[in-house]
């Protein structure tokens, strides 16, 4: 498979990609992943058994050229875009994205922890 996406030189001429190599390839998530694929404006995986799914490297490798993203850019972007993520979480305050105590340990003890 890919060693390291950081580069192209890594990925191989030919052969598949998988989601989560993949989403390290472009600027953007999960669910925009699909979105795309659904309004065609990204390349359609395949089914290469029925609980896999992976994308051809050369569709990927045509799609980034027509868009102009060079593979080190996506992971720049890819990088800023979880470090803002966890930087959201952090500050969110007590209570919120699992920093705290829970709601079930709340309801546990009868008064907050």
């Amino acid at each position: 498979m890919l060693s390291s996406p950081s580069s192209a030189a890594s990925l191989p001429e030919s052969g598949y990609v998988r989601q989560a190599k993949l989403l390290q390839l472009v600027p953007f998530s999960k669910s925009t992943l699909w979105r795309r694929v659904t309004d065609r404006t990204f390349p359609p995986p395949v089914k290469l058994s029925p609980g896999v799914t992976a994308w051809r490297i050369e569709d990927v490798r045509r799609w980034m050229a027509q868009v102009d993203i060079p593979l080190e850019s996506a992971n720049a972007a890819q990088a800023v875009v979880g470090n803002q993520a966890t930087k959201s979480a952090a500050c969110a305050g007590p209570g919120v994205g699992g920093l705290a105590s829970s709601p079930r340990r709340l309801f546990r003890s009868g008064r907050p922890a």
